[in-house]
């Protein structure tokens, strides 16, 4: 009967000791993934410019050109333009304006976040986080200020955004 415990304080053991190893080789193997990954990441851009106190035109208004905290003018937008615009080009991550695999883009997170036009048109021409920027080539200024003109009718009110549909069931034989 000696042996036996003997042997099942032993394997016991073992396996202690084995779990201790396997847990610190996951830890060592993480940790050089993580590092790896970070390496690849771009280098952080700075912020962007504050917006200028000398110009209080909003980025959509009833004037021909409002100007961005950049500098760049851009064209007043239209918000049926826009959604199609949107449709085309943002429709696959933003779905009917709701979260999908960017964020929705309306509601008080939203307006907290972006606070005024520019700050969208910005998001739209740099990119942010997962979303690709859009440069002049693709998107024309008069595009990029009919999106946020779209968006910024999404938080107002004065658009509604498309309900996202709710799936039928399926039935059988059909």
């Amino acid at each position: 009967m000696r042996g036996t415990t003997l042997s099942g304080w032993g394997l016991l053991l073992g396996g202690l000791v084995a779990a201790v190893v396997i847990v610190c080789g996951l830890y060592v193997w993480d940790a050089d993934a993580r590092a790896a990954e970070a390496a690849l990441r771009p280098a952080p851009v700075a912020p962007l410019a504050p917006v200028s106190q000398t110009s209080s035109l909003p980025l959509v208004s009833s004037s021909p050109v409002a100007v961005l905290p950049t500098g760049v003018g851009l064209p007043v937008g239209d918000a049926v333009a826009g959604q199609i615009v949107f449709t085309s080009n943002c429709n696959s991550c933003h779905p009917k304006a709701n979260a999908g695999i960017g964020p929705a883009l309306y509601g008080p997170q939203f307006s907290a976040r972006y606070p005024d036009e520019a700050a969208i048109a910005a998001v739209i021409r740099q990119g942010k986080g997962g979303m690709p920027s859009f440069a002049a080539g693709q998107l024309s200024d008069q595009d990029v200020a009919n999106v946020v003109a779209y968006v910024s009718g999404l938080g107002s009110g004065a658009i509604a955004p498309e309900p996202t549909p709710t799936p039928r069931p399926r039935t059988r034989g059909g």
